[in-house]
């Protein structure tokens, strides 16, 4: 699972950013003795889990958290995901004619969760999220 979320360190940067991770669907606990566990945020309760165990806790975003985030669009741009032989290019583009298009944002990387948070800051630190980070900011 630890590949399918995003790292604590990733969390606290978007929430520096002024992304709310409020609506993350996974919890991380980090017991005294190593162990990782992840349950799903809708779990009422923590099964066979102590919780005076526990040190560290946090929610976290999968790859679907960061897909309900990214905006579908960019001035008129599609978002789009490819798996190109050995990595995954994500990128915002549009068609100009039959033959040409162009991109407003490109990155290439194997990790497909860390592309799609590369993706994430470019969008917050380029203002395309605003809308979202002044909602969180207003509550």
């Amino acid at each position: 699972m630890k590949n399918q979320t995003l790292s604590k360190e990733q969390m606290d940067h978007l929430e520096q950013l002024g992304l709310s991770t409020k609506n993350s669907s996974i919890k991380v606990f980090d017991s005294i003795h190593g162990d990782v566990l992840y349950y799903s945020s809708e779990s009422e309760e923590l099964v066979g889990v102590d919780e005076d165990e526990m040190y560290k806790h946090y929610s976290t975003f999968t790859l679907y958290d960061i897909l309900k985030v990214l905006p579908r669009t960019i001035d008129e741009c599609i978002l789009s995901i490819d798996f190109d032989y050995c990595c995954f290019e994500y990128y915002y583009y549009s068609y100009d004619g039959p033959t040409s298009w162009h991109k407003i944002y490109f990155n290439s990387i194997e990790n497909i969760m860390d592309g799609a948070y590369e993706m994430l800051v470019w969008a917050i630190e380029n203002g395309y999220l605003n809308s979202i980070i002044k909602k969180h900011e207003n509550i």
